[in-house]
């Protein structure tokens, strides 16, 4: 019964959710502007009103049965502000896996909101989902958001120690969302870095929808991405402080090139129409997660383009995570 109600529950987002742009950016910054013409060039448009009064509607259909809290603080940045996360969780006694999802906008825009469709139907069937807020390039570097990603996770499983199970964590990231999950991942799990050491939980799985996941792949193949060439041209913004070469940072951000043998299980989802990150990518780096030894698996939605909130993307990850870690 719970399989038809949200197979029902996809049909009713059918419509593809896309990247939005982020209104609190600064008109006219560089990351605003790039972000602009990018998001027009591939018709990323669509009526975010919309989208999430039909989001509403369905988690009002089942919303007596988990706890819902919007905007909740889970990290204060000196002189910077804070960061804010949106979580549901079963009210049902017993603990459950922790998914936390990460939202797409090339680093620089995007929100929690657009992952909220997730929050709504993954918590109604026996998971804590957390939506993030991570921060935003040039206010915060890539390295700076991978911390914040896995400091929400400690956030969750501090507050909620009797409701979620810190050995079954999950982080499903969309486009650079799939991107920074992936490199969080990466950084947690490198025993050459402090980061296993100060976080108290094991991460499961990551689910990789869509992201730019091997930068040398574009290299090679001489792509013409106006993401990573943002990148590359504002290195001092995405990285941080300090003196860094094109190489350092193809080093430090490509999850390509940080691949490690203390992994966990990795879901690489792509959609075969994209037409802003090609699915060769993503073919590439499953091959790379295979060679490296990770328990990896790919799937390929026919007729996908560059988006997230559809059937034909959420059905195969809730069947996924059933099967490994239910």
């Amino acid at each position: 019964m719970k399989r038809q109600i949200l197979i029902f529950l996809l049909l009713c987002l059918g419509a593809g959710g896309l990247i939005f742009y982020h209104q609190s950016q600064k008109e006219g910054s560089v990351s605003s502007t790039v972000l602009g013409e990018y998001r027009d060039k591939y018709g990323f448009e669509k009526e975010r009103q919309q989208v999430n009064q039909e989001e509403f509607q369905l988690f009002n259909f089942l919303h007596d049965s988990v706890d819902y809290q919007k905007d909740v603080t889970y990290k204060s940045i000196p002189e910077r502000g804070y960061l804010t996360l949106d979580y549901a969780i079963p009210k049902e006694e017993g603990k459950y896996p922790l998914l936390l999802c990460l939202h797409p906008g090339a680093w620089t825009a995007g929100d929690k909101e657009e992952m909220s469709f997730y929050l709504y139907t993954f918590s109604c069937y026996g998971y804590a989902v957390a939506t993030v807020d991570y921060g935003l390039v040039p206010h915060v570097s890539m390295i700076e958001q991978t911390e914040n990603i896995l400091d929400a996770v400690q956030y969750m499983v501090d507050t909620f120690p009797g409701k979620i199970d810190k050995e079954r964590v999950i982080i499903l990231g969309a486009s650079s969302g799939a991107h920074l999950g992936m490199l969080a991942t990466e950084r947690l799990t490198n025993p050459e870095l402090s980061y296993r050491e100060m976080y108290d939980y094991r991460l499961a799985m990551v689910v990789a929808a869509f992201g730019p996941l091997d930068f040398d792949y574009f290299i090679s193949n001489n792509l013409n991405n106006e993401m990573l060439f943002y990148i590359i041209n504002n290195m001092q913004e995405v990285v941080g402080d300090g003196a860094y070469t094109y190489e350092d940072v193809m080093d430090l951000l490509s999850p390509g090139r940080n691949l490690n043998p203390y992994l966990p299980r990795v879901l690489v989802i792509h959609g075969v129409e994209d037409n802003v990150i090609p699915i060769a990518q993503s073919r590439a780096f499953y091959e790379a997660l295979l060679a490296n030894g990770t328990p990896a698996d790919m799937i390929e939605v026919q007729h996908g383009g560059h988006y997230m909130i559809t059937k034909e993307f959420a059905e195969p990850i809730y069947n996924y995570l059933e099967e490994y870690i239910k």
